[in-house]
């Protein structure tokens, strides 16, 4: 990362908006140490890698519900925007299954009770707008996620057309992250502690197979590592829209992610040791920690073969 000296003329052209952003959506803290401690760094960093790259650039942003993944990736597109950078937000939840598909995908599995877990996202989908995106040169129709629509159970609401972008900005709860060999593991987290938990777990795991190719379309990669990630549950409930889910149903939501994929098993290795560019470490206040680049990056895995695991 530069040092404050090279942040200067960066700083001050982005303290502005984003101190505006912050005070439109009540931002719990001083937008300047947040700035100057997380974003600008890995805005920065985005942009000398794009640079670098030469191409429209797919950095993923990985994290538990509630750690602030999509509050980093839209603070991170306005930083860019103003420092003359392009860049779009997308997220894993804008490739959900249609609602009509979902439920028809709940006929064959009830288990998948909940949009989220592996296996309920369109990859095909997701493929086709991220290698249009890192393609550029043309309109590229991107998906979008109602998550108020049906009760709290969502729907795509649409396409929005984006005409140029030099990053892309791929945000979600397991993006990033690959299948574990978990037929060996004996101490099992208490979440899954029925063989029907742990049955459950083993077939997402099997799932997200599927989602390599997503996967393989990303440069970069930055996870948002909660130090408590029980803290989950509560931040979850926070970010959901008017209309959306019950407390009750974001109880029972988040509950049962920690079934399909807990973090014990995925998350927290991956921040502990990679693959990931940046690790973001995220306070049981829900303030930031001080950044760290994990032993393996993602950018070295991937160079290594399809799967950094």
């Amino acid at each position: 990362m530069a040092t404050d000296r090279e942040f200067a003329p960066d700083l001050a052209r982005v303290l502005g908006p984003v101190d505006a952003w912050c005070t439109a959506h009540a931002w719990p803290r001083p937008a300047a140490a947040d700035l100057q401690q997380v974003w600008l760094p890995l805005a920065r960093w985005i942009r000398q890698e794009q640079t670098q790259l030469g191409r429209p650039l797919v950095v993923g942003i990985g994290g538990l519900q509630g750690s602030g993944k999509s509050t980093l990736a839209q603070v991170l597109r306005l930083i860019l925007q103003t420092l003359d950078c392009p860049t779009v937000c997308l997220s894993l939840d804008d490739l959900y299954l249609t609602y009509a598909e979902r439920l028809a995908l709940l006929s064959h599995d009830p288990r998948l009770i909940w949009r989220g877990p592996p296996g309920t996202h369109a990859v095909g989908l997701g493929c086709q707008v991220l290698d249009a995106l890192r393609r550029g040169g043309r309109p590229v129709a991107v998906p979008r996620f109602e998550k108020a629509l049906h009760g709290g159970q969502g729907d795509r609401q649409g396409f929005e057309t984006v005409l140029a972008a030099q990053v892309i900005l791929f945000e979600g709860w397991f993006v990033g992250l690959y299948p574990r060999d978990l037929t060996q593991l004996t101490a099992w987290p208490a979440a899954l502690a029925t063989p029907a938990g742990r049955q459950f777990a083993l077939d997402c795991n099997q799932r997200l197979d599927r989602y390599t190719p997503l996967w393989a379309r990303l440069d970069r990669l930055v996870v948002l590592q909660m130090e408590n990630w029980a803290c989950s549950l509560t931040w979850r409930g926070q970010a959901e829209p008017a209309g959306g889910m019950t407390p009750t149903q974001v109880a029972a939501f988040v509950t049962y992610f920690w079934q399909a994929l807990h973090p014990d098993l995925f998350h927290h290795p991956v921040a502990a040791r990679g693959p990931a560019d940046w690790v973001v470490p995220i306070k049981p206040d829900h303030s930031y920690g001080q950044l760290y680049r994990p032993a393996l990056s993602f950018q070295s895995a991937k160079a290594s073969g399809p799967d950094p695991n």
